[in-house]
């Protein structure tokens, strides 16, 4: 007898216990629900404005606690996705964002992120309906139109385009005063381009192979502009734009203006002046309308560039052993990266157009990140104040670049200040990939794939 009261009075001490501790349990989680969205706004808020402001970096930090107070909020986990996609880091952004879905399918933030990495593939026509359905957010309206216009503009619907970007620029608060008179200007070009397809590529072509010299340490290639100017442009697959032209060329031209834009660039601010070419030659390539921006003074040498949105267009092969420039058509079937020998010596990586070519690697011993790939750029650069920088990199000394399988000696690292790139591209980058490192073997760039393939010279 006992011995059972013993039980009834250790079972009833139990109970007591048990129900102190779901209480406490219950109250804590009641005080944590209370507490987590107040804290978590509070990060989301910093987070945002971190954005706002073009510092991707500290908004990481900011969106990274949002979701720890609270990991079922869709808006949070699509803000840590923006910040890491401002990064670079756009496989762990998609992450972010597919979770955000996850909980709320319509999320205007999440769908903007998605947008943005579907176009940053060349996939514009995918890009689309996300972009429609981010014009909705709250927090970054202008930005989810700017996405929404570019990506129309690529389509060629240029009147669309026009219409979006006339309603990004409505967005003050949001965007920057250089961002702002950009897209006003940009609303115009494209409003004057309507119903014209651009940098269009005859159904007929198949390859073509040119000479390329090096020119101030960059290299350039012969180009003739509607059929009977001719002049020397860089290849430069840094430039997130169409052509540049200097003023020189242009006068030969007789060209019709329809804008002008002032953008910030590594030597400053220029003003350019927005035209449409009637073709430019390649060797035997010959594109159709190609839209070209003519700068007074051109700053970088030759007659201009060739920018990313006319890469673009076709397979690219350069060989800077043989200093040869092969282009060939993208109409082939499958994955055409997949025909370049395999090997020890040779790699396949993907790359985003964010801005600019964006491809994972890494410098001396650092994590692998999302450097800019520039054929622009005659030497590899780091940022100054790069707080992930490696250690084993300085100026002027040797380091190892990485990519992908490969690993590369670079005789020369350089350092410069992009904080001015970072804030006008909303873009954050360790550093470019330069020349010195291309150089070391034949690169296949394919767009249509977002892909690039590595050949060390000599395999």
């Amino acid at each position: 007898m006992s011995t059972s009261r013993s039980v009834e009075r250790s079972l009833g001490s139990l109970s007591w216990t048990a129900s102190r501790l779901a209480l406490v349990s219950l109250l804590a989680v009641v005080l944590t629900a209370s507490a987590a969205p107040g804290e978590r706004e509070a990060h989301l808020q910093k987070a945002i404005d971190e954005l706002h402001d073009g510092r991707p970096l500290p908004a990481v930090a900011e969106a990274t606690e949002a979701v720890r107070a609270d990991p079922r909020s869709a808006e949070a986990l699509a803000v840590l996705g923006l910040a890491r996609l401002k990064c670079g880091e756009w496989e762990k952004a998609g992450s972010r964002f597919n979770e955000a879905i996850a909980i709320d399918s319509l999320s205007p933030e999440a769908h903007l992120g998605l947008g943005v990495i579907e176009a940053s593939m060349m996939r514009y026509s995918d890009a689309i309906p996300h972009l429609r359905r981010a014009t909705s957010s709250r927090l970054f309206p202008g930005a989810a139109y700017t996405a929404l216009a570019t990506s129309l503009e690529d389509l060629d619907l240029h009147g669309e385009a026009s219409l979006a970007m006339r309603e990004a620029g409505t967005y003050t608060d949001e965007l920057a005063e250089d961002q702002l008179s950009n897209i006003r200007a940009f609303a115009g070009i494209f409003a004057a381009h309507d119903g014209l397809a651009l940098c269009t590529v005859p159904e007929d072509f198949r390859s073509t192979s040119v000479r390329l010299r090096y020119s101030n340490s960059h290299i350039a290639v012969p180009v003739v502009l509607n059929g009977s100017t001719r002049g020397d442009f860089f290849f430069d697959t840094g430039h997130g734009g169409w052509m540049m032209l200097d003023d020189e060329y242009a006068e030969r031209l007789d060209l019709t203006y329809t804008g002008e834009i002032t953008t910030i660039t590594v030597l400053g601010t220029i003003v350019l002046k927005a035209a449409v070419l009637d073709s430019i030659r390649i060797g035997g390539l010959t594109m159709l309308n190609v839209p070209v921006l003519v700068c007074k003074d051109y700053p970088f040498g030759e007659a201009g560039l060739i920018g990313w949105k006319v890469i673009q267009r076709v397979n690219t092969a350069i060989d800077f052993k043989q200093k040869q420039i092969r282009f060939s058509s993208q109409d082939v079937p499958g994955p055409q990266w997949r025909n370049i020998a395999g090997g020890e010596s040779t790699t396949c990586v993907p790359f985003a157009n964010l801005t600019s070519l964006f491809v994972i690697a890494s410098f001396g011993d650092e994590t692998p990140r999302a450097y800019v790939f520039d054929t622009g750029c005659d030497v590899s650069v780091m940022h100054y104040g790069d707080p992930g920088g490696p250690e084993s990199a300085r100026k002027g000394t040797p380091c190892i670049v990485r990519i992908g399988d490969l690993a590369f000696d670079v005789p020369w690292i350089d350092y410069s200040d992009f904080t001015a790139i970072h804030r006008k591209g909303r873009y954050y980058f360790p550093g470019v990939i330069g020349l010195n490192v291309m150089s070391q073997c034949v690169l296949h760039i394919f767009p249509k794939e977002s892909m690039l393939c590595l050949e060390k010279s000599g395999s």
